[in-house]
């Protein structure tokens, strides 16, 4: 309890951050204009919390600094589809996931895309999409304070330089 005539001034902050990566082969099978692809690799998450507090309570002074941090690897698989307009132009169609249900950290991240892309030179071209993604990643730690849930859904255009070789 304050009581009157006390002064109290608190403030904190939080910042999470959140990387993915994947590293995926996919084969492509058909002739003509239309393939279709299937791949196979693995997907990396890593996401960080760190969380900061200070209060002044009567002049007296505390803080709190924390920091949270879980990462892991998934297998990954994708699909897709190309339509080749001509040798420069094609349309495609992407998805992908991976999913880890072991261990302190689970989760799911899946994707799906719809895009164009063209090279006007030999190895070297431009892309637009349009996609969605699905993040969610759980912490089991072991009590309700040390648990935490991400769940995020990202969808918008992209924009991209793409090398083929």
């Amino acid at each position: 309890r304050i009581g009157s005539g006390s002064s109290l001034t608190a403030n904190g902050d939080a910042n999470l951050q959140v990387d993915m990566a994947s590293l995926a082969y996919k084969w492509w099978i058909g002739q003509g204009n239309d393939v279709f692809g299937i791949g196979l690799g693995a997907g990396y998450y890593r996401a960080r919390l760190d969380v900061n507090a200070a209060a002044t309570l009567n002049g007296t002074a505390g803080t709190f600094s924390e920091s949270y941090t879980e990462k892991a690897w998934a297998p990954l698989v994708e699909l897709g589809w190309k339509h080749a307009f001509s040798k420069d132009f094609r349309l495609y169609a992407e998805a992908s996931g991976m999913k880890k249900n072991w261990g302190r950290v689970t989760g799911h991240i899946y994707s799906a895309a719809v895009g164009a892309e063209w090279y006007p030179l030999a190895n070297l071209g431009i892309g637009a999409d349009y996609g969605i993604t699905r993040i969610n990643i759980d912490r089991n730690g072991g009590g309700t304070i040390n648990d935490a849930n991400l769940d995020i859904r990202l969808k918008g255009p992209s924009a991209y330089v793409k090398v083929r070789f």
